[in-house]
């Protein structure tokens, strides 16, 4: 049967076990696989995201690989930790990028671009935001809901959408994000998304996170993402547009993911004010490595 090189990286995280993981299967050039066996393999893993990666043949092309990205239920255009796991992966396959410290991801929402940063961490360029603006107050009553809040709860809600369809729903503080209890999630199949508050004492020092962020996923078979860069990247760029008058928000800052499933996950978001790009990024390691039969 024939066999592709697998890996299992941990992402958003400098502890192994401790981020989000991506099953990663770095496919052969001569190989071809069909969307049945990709979807097929993504749901046998039963992680939030594998994917599949495709070399290029052409050595004159623009990116490095091809990314295909896929949840349980389906494929997704863009998501950003499968992003920097699948970097990561194919940097230890051997992969060297064309352009020094860059790496170009051609995917379904077009190229992504990833830095390889000095401390050995990966941080992809955020896509923009294909929808935007106030989510509509029906779906917000569905998220409450599903999270047994009060529609009173949610101090803003915006649409934050960057391949996925997500829109994210501001409380009052990470404690408040923290105590948040999922209920049955079936009237919210339809529904991505997430929720974020501030960690209250003012400025958060170097390296302590700033916001406590939540994501669900249910119409993706993913009830709780353990830690999410789209996510995240469509968050940054909204909360970048609503403090450029107030400066409210610094140009870098940590964000804690995933502490209600066990997880340390930390992202930083830096944004370049000189050309306009906003980094998501954080750590990503390779926990298992080996061949699939596939």
């Amino acid at each position: 049967m024939p066999q592709s090189s697998f890996y299992q990286v941990d992402v958003f995280t400098s502890k192994p076990t401790l981020g989000n993981p991506v099953a990663v299967v770095v496919v052969p050039r001569y190989r071809t696989l069909s969307q049945q066996e990709m979807q097929g393999f993504a749901r046998w893993t039963n992680l939030s995201e594998t994917t599949f990666l495709f070399e290029t043949e052409d050595d004159e092309s623009s990116y490095d690989y091809h990314l295909k990205i896929f949840t349980p239920n389906s494929e997704l255009p863009f998501a950003g930790h499968p992003t920097l796991g699948s970097c990561q992966a194919w940097l230890h396959h051997g992969g060297r990028p064309r352009r020094e410290a860059r790496v170009v991801q051609q995917c379904g929402i077009g190229s992504v671009e990833i830095a390889i940063e000095a401390d050995g961490s990966l941080s992809f360029a955020a896509p923009p935001l294909t929808r935007s603006g106030p989510v509509e107050d029906s779906i917000v009553e569905r998220a409450c809901m599903a999270m047994g809040i009060t529609k009173s709860a949610v101090l803003d809600a915006q649409w934050i959408v960057n391949g996925p369809t997500w829109f994210a729903l501001r409380l009052a503080s990470a404690n408040d994000v923290l105590g948040v209890e999922l209920g049955a999630t079936e009237p919210v199949s339809d529904l991505m998304w997430g929720i974020f508050g501030p960690y209250i004492g003012g400025q958060a020092r170097e390296g302590e996170p700033a916001f406590e962020v939540r994501a669900f996923a249910p119409g993706q078979g993913v009830k709780e993402d353990p830690v999410c860069g789209s996510f995240n990247a469509g968050l940054a760029l909204s909360l970048q547009r609503q403090s450029q008058s107030s400066r409210s928000v610094p140009a870098t800052y940590v964000i804690s993911q995933g502490a209600r499933l066990g997880r340390e996950g930390r992202i930083v978001v830096r944004a370049d004010e000189a050309n306009g790009t906003t980094w998501i990024g954080g750590h990503a390691i390779v926990c298992i490595s080996g061949q699939v039969n596939l």
